[in-house]
């Protein structure tokens, strides 16, 4: 009952913010995914022109577009709402997921705290409308964790969170790493190596087919897409690129010196770009530790736009700063049995997205995992009040019961 109430929840939310938000369309969006989504429709197999297959991102969300875009015709409607409606569902979704994970070690009650710190979250509102992706990666990603977190308990639960974190990968290929963390985490708790194996294999099993299809058709092994070496250029030349689109950023001379030569360096050596990056944060290191602490704080507050960051970094200080608060009290032992352990998880999966935010380029957007799992250490803040309770009700929830 409680899971289809934090459906039904977030999902009037999110839906509701699509639609106002409505006029918000993402770059990618609108440039690569929706294009590639059509081509799926009209039978091009996901070909460019050359007879290559476009491999700059995987192909699962242009496959669940070209879906919703089959259905928007079907029924006559708009693509833009059914493409929110979609990211509506997801966003539900995802809180049921983030809902369940808590609710296994606080209790079904406590648990709706994080729902609903979720399902208000600004930040994954946003993320409903446009097309952005992480709506549609999210539940896949949550869904994983919340599998690898049951795995102790059954072997099936393990090839099930590698299957979701395949599926997951091929939504977006930065949730590569995922699978390897699961099954770290997996082996630390215990005698899981079997268990940990099934998950990396699974996982491997479900991206395997979209490698050996790139592979026949360009001759070349692609570990998910060609969009790494880009993302890593954007990332450290963000703040002098074209600024049509974005917002005007002042860094420290030394950090602004350092991108623009890093920029002037791979225009001038286009096949060695990654070779230029180093050489030039080699050469000022000074420079280059300056440029990994700004990157690694805007990771967490930054937008694409570099509009509203004021706000944007106030609002996280108070979402942090709680979710912080709840980790300690965690730490201290103010918490159930399996508290520590599910922290754990969330801390690797948390500081995966981080680096992989600071290696590219450093906004918010990419962090929205991280948030949606911190959100699940909220009810430490109120078990104390309500230990008796929350103990009695933890059992109750079980990875094999009906949702509540």
């Amino acid at each position: 009952m409680w899971s289809l109430a934090v459906f039904v929840f977030g999902f009037m939310l999110a839906f509701a913010a699509g639609l106002i938000l409505s006029d918000q369309v993402s770059t990618d969006y609108a440039r690569y995914y929706a294009p590639r989504a059509r081509e799926i429709l009209s039978g091009s197999r996901l070909l460019d022109d050359k007879g290559l297959v476009h491999a700059r991102y995987p192909p699962g969300y242009p496959l669940m577009l070209a879906g919703i875009f089959a259905l928007t015709d079907a029924l006559g409607l708009t693509e833009r709402l059914m493409v929110t409606f979609a990211a509506a569902t997801g966003l539900a979704l995802s809180a049921v997921i983030l809902y369940r994970i808590t609710a296994r070690i606080f209790g079904w009650f406590p648990a709706l705290l994080t729902a609903v710190a979720w399902s208000t979250y600004p930040f994954a509102l946003w993320s409903a409308a446009g097309g952005q992706i992480e709506a549609f990666y999210l539940p896949f990603l949550f869904g994983a964790i919340y599998a690898a977190l049951c795995a102790p308990e059954s072997a099936r639960w393990a090839t099930m969170a590698g299957l979701l974190a395949g599926l997951a990968m091929l939504i977006r290929p930065s949730a590569l790493g995922i699978s390897v963390i699961l099954s770290l985490w997996l082996m630390a708790r215990g005698r899981y190596w079997r268990r940990a194996a099934a998950l990396l294999t699974a996982s491997g099993l479900v991206i395997l087919p979209w490698l050996v299809y790139v592979y026949s058709i360009n001759g070349a092994l692609i570990p998910l897409s060609t969009g790494g070496t880009p993302s890593i250029i954007d990332g450290v030349t963000f703040a002098v690129r074209d600024q049509s689109v974005r917002e005007a950023i002042m860094l420290p001379d030394g950090v602004m010196r350092l991108q623009t030569r890093i920029l002037e360096g791979v225009r001038a050596q286009i096949d060695l770009p990654l070779g230029v990056i180093i050489a030039e944060l080699s050469a000022d290191p000074i420079s280059a530790v300056q440029l990994v602490g700004i990157k690694a704080a805007r990771a967490w507050y930054a937008t694409d736009s570099r509009r509203f960051e004021m706000v944007s970094l106030l609002v996280q200080l108070g979402y942090l700063s709680i979710s912080g608060w709840a980790a300690a009290r965690i730490l201290r032992g103010d918490a159930p049995a399996g508290a520590r352990s599910l922290l754990a998880l969330i801390l690797l999966v948390t500081a995966y997205h981080w680096l992989t935010t600071i290696a590219v380029l450093s906004i918010l957007r990419y962090m929205l995992p991280a948030m949606g799992l911190l959100f699940c250490l909220l009810p430490a803040l109120i078990h104390s009040r309500n230990r008796a309770r929350s103990a009695a009700l933890s059992a109750s929830v079980s990875p094999t019961a009906s949702f509540r």
